[in-house]
């Protein structure tokens, strides 16, 4: 047998109480009764019910003053006014009961058949809604993991190697998205690129692209011989798809095979927008496509055929950065409805500006920052509503430049130890052994105050960091990229302001918080910039050359 229906009955005259309560048993509820506001106040925070009847009129408190207090207990359970109040001037009792969309009335003179009716009517809205809330709880937290399944089978946001770096930008219009992204090494001077959009959004799109994420790792083992042939992965794809996903999901790809070594690279383009190639030098784009030659989007036909003619073949020059991108950002909007989109000739001059940003900032510019800048400079300019997911990858070929050190740090202890160990020994080398010591401190105490205070579980094992060491004639400079928690707090702090906090941290035998004072004696100057969730640390060391630094910059 089903639980009974809860309902608790206010009412500061016994008689009514006793009447309501006897034929609202007789009708299978179970009731609880309250003669005062207070009383029935204690009852709620006690225990559970599926709806109150309170009177009006009572002693130190009305109904809607006792109303407001539930409220604080529970928003949504029913309060049903039973009162005779039904005929004041001016409606002044309905709008007081209006004004709450879970309040309701019933005449103290209509027959009790009306009051258990309303009663039922009400608890059936108020557990339907129960039950409307409990699933949207569970489907937050089924969206909350497939996202985190989703970001870790993405690769990590950016990578440096010998020959070249990338960097990656995945913002989903919602907790999920259906934007994926692929890079796969397949020598230390090649790589396999693959970007795509499945077609929709929510949920579908996003179990599709864990799908399609799946199938695709089978190409991290292809030899160069397979990994050139980008029409017959772009088949492979347009084969799973359509046999697994057939009428539920379809994809716009871009493929592309680097050859950073040679300088060359084949590219197919199915669907997507574009690959944008822009000069870090002069931040003018050029068309590696001029053919205009592709393919259909993967999946949408089964007789598709994907040719070696498809392919375009291409140079990569010194200053080249390759920006992947998907349509969404042609949505993203100034207003809610996503009437008034961000132009694309605007998307394409914002891409050139970051760019150029980054050569402006010299060896230790790095890539890094490119998707983060160009979505907060919409920000800037009013663009800050999604219509759709937006991703972002950049590669392009790292500046053979030995007076600049770049590398890649994983956030984990050992890990930071290690590269801060080799960025201590390449400035050693340079200004001698006390400027490996700063150095080697300097980069710990950063990296480990991100590990300890700026990243989260997921951050702490899966994060990626990237410092670059630049010479300069009366130092060097240590560049930080994290996406950590924002830290600015430090940069504005003096020399003397960091002694004095680290002397009151010494005197009271502080176990923790000596980093951030060590880092600020250390470095001579400290800048920040944050670009979306993306910080930017400069740090400048001031120190003796040794000889080597001398001719690095005029």
């Amino acid at each position: 047998m089903a639980d009974k229906l809860k309902v608790l009955v206010l009412d500061d005259e016994r008689l009514v109480r006793f009447t309501i309560s006897a034929y609202l048993k007789g009708a299978d509820f179970s009731v609880t009764t309250a003669e005062t506001p207070s009383e029935a106040i204690a009852c709620v925070r006690r225990e559970r019910f599926h709806a109150i009847v309170s009177d009006v009129m009572m002693g130190d408190m009305d109904g809607f003053m006792f109303r407001s207090l539930v409220r604080e207990i529970d928003e949504t359970i029913p309060v049903v006014f039973l009162t005779s109040m039904m005929n004041d001037v001016g409606n002044a009792f309905m709008e007081r009961v209006t004004e709450d969309v879970h309040s309701y009335y019933v005449a103290k003179s209509a027959p009790r058949s009306v009051l258990v009716g309303k009663l039922r009517q009400v608890v059936k809205a108020y557990i339907a809604e129960l039950n409307v809330r409990s699933m949207e709880r569970h489907l937050a937290k089924d969206l909350a993991l497939a996202s985190f399944v989703q970001k870790a089978m993405l690769p990590q946001w950016v990578h440096v190697d010998r020959r070249y770096s990338y960097t990656s930008c995945f913002t989903p219009y919602r907790e999920v998205s259906g934007d994926l992204y692929e890079w796969f090494p397949v020598s230390e001077d090649t790589a396999l690129f693959i970007g795509g959009d499945i077609a929709g959004h929510g949920t579908t799109a996003s179990l599709a692209m864990t799908a399609v994420q799946a199938f695709l790792k089978q190409f991290s083992s292809l030899d160069e011989k397979r990994a050139r042939r980008v029409d017959r992965i772009a088949q492979s794809i347009h084969s799973f798809l359509h046999s697994n996903l057939r009428d539920v999901a379809y994809m716009v790809a871009t493929i592309v095979y680097f050859d950073f070594k040679n300088r060359e690279g084949l590219y197919l383009n199915c669907g997507n927008p574009g690959i944008m190639v822009v000069s870090r030098a002069t931040g003018e784009q050029r068309e590696i496509n001029p053919g205009n030659l592709g393919a259909l989007p993967l999946g949408l036909f089964g007789e598709a055929q994907y040719r070696e003619e498809d392919v375009a073949p291409f140079r990569i020059e010194d200053d080249d950065v390759f920006v992947s991108m998907s349509d969404g950002i042609y949505d993203v909007s100034s207003d809610r409805d996503g009437l008034d989109a961000v132009p694309r000739d605007i998307v394409g001059e914002i891409i050139s500006l970051a760019v150029r940003q980054t050569e402006a900032e010299g060896r230790t510019g790095l890539f890094a920052a490119i998707p983060h800048r160009i979505m907060s400079a919409l920000a800037d300019m009013g663009y800050v509503h999604r219509q759709d997911d937006v991703s972002f990858f950049v590669v392009g070929a790292n500046p053979a430049d030995e007076s600049c050190f770049l590398l890649e740090v994983k956030m984990r202890p050992e890990l930071i130890d290690e590269s801060c160990r080799k960025a201590a020994v390449w400035v050693a080398s340079r200004y001698g052994e006390e400027a490996g010591v700063k150095a080697d401190l300097l980069l710990n105490e950063h990296l480990m105050n991100i590990y300890r205070h700026g990243l989260d579980d997921f951050g702490r094992q899966h994060e990626v960091s990237v410092l670059a060491l630049d010479l300069a004639p009366d130092g060097f400079d240590v560049t930080v990229w994290d996406r950590g928690a924002t830290w600015k707090d430090v940069a504005s702090e003096t020399e003397s302001e960091a002694d004095a906090r680290l002397e009151a941290q010494n005197a009271n035998l502080a176990a923790g918080g000596r980093g951030r004072c060590i880092v600020r004696k250390i470095a001579d100057s400290i800048s920040v910039e944050r670009f979306m969730n993306l910080n930017k640390t400069v740090f400048r060391v001031k120190c003796a050359s040794n000889g080597a630094g001398k001719e690095v910059r005029k």
